[in-house]
């Protein structure tokens, strides 16, 4: 959860940069923010989808 954390706000800079320059064209302005929020979505969703594998081995060897 830490690395998706900072993954997200080294994201989001250059995201209020984008925003801001946007900001006077509406629909662009929707369209990229709505582009860019489902791109840093998907991007913390696979970073945790790869992340349980080695939880998991690490569960293993402890209860064995």
């Amino acid at each position: 959860p830490l690395i998706a954390l900072l993954l997200s706000s080294l994201i989001s800079i250059p995201i209020m940069f984008v925003t801001r320059a946007f900001k006077k064209i509406t629909a662009l302005y929707v369209i990229t923010v709505f582009v860019l929020f489902v791109g840093v979505l998907f991007g913390i969703y696979s970073l945790l989808q790869s992340l349980p594998d080695p939880l998991r081995l690490k569960a293993l060897y402890n209860a064995v």
